[in-house]
């Protein structure tokens, strides 16, 4: 596979997104309207129309169905070279173990490219962030959890800084160096990521008067229901509600564990304290 090739997969020409504005916006326009309300009735609905009260949308948990593919195309994997941060020299050139400190502090950045295949918009609704950042924090709970705007933008860098420390006490023997290293792991996952989102309870929305635009001729609810209606394909349910289903691919290498690793070596015996 040529690189180029490989790009493609991951950034893909156009992005599937279902406008749920538009969505509301058709339903309004169908509505069944009195005769008098009709007439009077302005059928372009502003966000400022809308009330999401009783409405709320719910994230399940992230996926990642490539997470346990073992080939080199897809899957999480854990680096085999750690990443050495810093290092310490220690001599003790007496004829008994000394005690040293091991104190040190390092930032390093994690990135992860996010791109979405398919996706709602729905500018009306501010909630429009996923719980969590694809490929960030699956194997290890080291505090790396973000947010990613859903938005029209289907492609996304994120980086992420992390602090990794150590101070500890080092004990070495007599006539002895000790090299002390703080390293840190890596892992990467390159794959695909699914996060289902259940829309729950119903919308209001007030319909004002093509004359007078601060008369509200009629409130209509838009019931979740609807969305299966008006959306097709793009929305299924469960025993848990209806949902729609978001889908795209995500790249990312991220550190997830910090150790402190210690070598020794003898000095030489002219170093040495002579008893």
């Amino acid at each position: 596979m040529k690189p180029h090739e490989k790009e493609k997969k991951f950034k893909p020409l156009t992005a599937r997104i279902l406008d749920i504005d538009d969505l509301i916006r058709s339903y309004v326009k169908k509505y069944d309207f009195s005769p008098e309300h009709r007439k009077l009735a302005n059928l372009e609905v502003k966000k400022e129309d809308v009330s999401f009260k009783y409405f709320r949308l719910v994230h399940d948990k992230i996926c990642y169905p490539d997470k346990d593919d073992i080939t080199q195309k897809s899957g999480f994997k854990v680096l085999p070279d750690k990443v050495t941060l810093c290092t310490a020299s220690f001599k003790n050139d007496t004829g008994s173990p000394q005690i040293f400190h091991f104190n040190a502090e390092r930032k390093t950045k994690s990135i992860t490219k996010v791109s979405t295949d398919e996706m709602y918009k729905f500018e009306m609704h501010s909630e429009l962030k996923f719980p969590i950042l694809p490929g960030m924090g699956m194997e290890a709970n080291v505090g790396m959890r973000g947010e990613w705007n859903l938005t029209e933008n289907y492609e996304e860098t994120v980086e992420e800084e992390f602090t990794w420390s150590v101070n500890s006490d080092v004990k070495v023997p007599e006539n002895t160096e000790t090299i002390a290293s703080l390293e840190i792991v890596e892992n990467q996952f390159e794959g695909q990521w699914k996060l289902k989102t259940y829309f729950k309870g119903r919308i209001s929305i007030a319909v004002k008067n093509k004359n007078k635009p601060d008369e509200v001729v009629t409130t209509i609810t838009f019931p979740v229901a609807h969305f299966v209606q008006l959306g097709g394909k793009y929305f299924q349910e469960d025993d848990k509600g209806i949902y729609f289903t978001s889908t795209g691919w995500c790249k990312s290498r991220f550190a997830t564990d910090q150790q402190v690793n210690l070598k020794q070596s003898k000095l030489p015996a002219t170093s040495a304290v002579q008893m």
